[in-house]
């Protein structure tokens, strides 16, 4: 069964029973705020729920567009320009670190266009092959090799629809697939 009528946006499964999360709703201006990405990151005092999506606000607080639950109470993440649409998180051996992909130019406070890292508390651009025109997933994986961020998305011509990031450089996966991943 599904949260009927919960009066949240975002709800959890405890024992056979759904439940809002944070006991507060995502909101906008925009005509229909709902959350597109979820992932569990730690900033550093433990592992926390961070949502992107169209949002401006996050159980009452102030929360554009990329939110943390830490099991009491939302809080804004880097208060990007515009939607976050995909967030991941990974360790790549030297601590989390979190990727976020949307519509954004500016994320924490830098000009970081669609694209974002953000490791050790410090965003910056990930440096991808490609446009990078649109991310239908990012997905941590390890397949034998290590940590690596599998990332399937538009890339532009000439590039492969699913990328490997293993921390310091993008490759292919395999021979690619026809089509991009939306």
């Amino acid at each position: 069964s599904s949260p009927q009528g919960s009066g949240s946006d975002l709800a959890g499964l405890d024992g056979g029973t759904w439940k809002p999360v944070g006991g507060g709703r995502f909101s906008t201006q925009l005509s229909n705020p709902h959350v597109m990405d979820m992932t569990v990151h730690d900033f550093g005092s433990g592992p926390e729920l961070v949502l992107a999506g169209y949002f401006t606000l996050a159980g009452g607080q102030s929360a554009p567009y990329l939110a943390s639950w830490n099991g009491q109470f939302y809080s804004a993440i880097g208060n990007p320009s515009a939607p976050v649409t995909r967030v991941a998180s990974i360790d790549f051996g030297s601590g989390p670190e979190m990727f976020a992909f949307g519509f954004f130019t500016q994320l924490g406070g830098i000009f970081l266009p669609k694209f974002a890292r953000l490791k050790n508390g410090n965003w910056s651009a990930p440096t991808p092959p490609g446009n990078f025109l649109e991310i239908g997933e990012m997905l941590p994986v390890d397949l034998g090799a290590g940590p690596e961020l599998l990332v399937g998305g538009n890339f532009g011509v000439g590039f492969d629809s699913v990328l490997r990031f293993n921390g310091s450089s993008w490759s292919p996966l395999g021979q690619g697939l026809s089509d991009p991943i939306t």
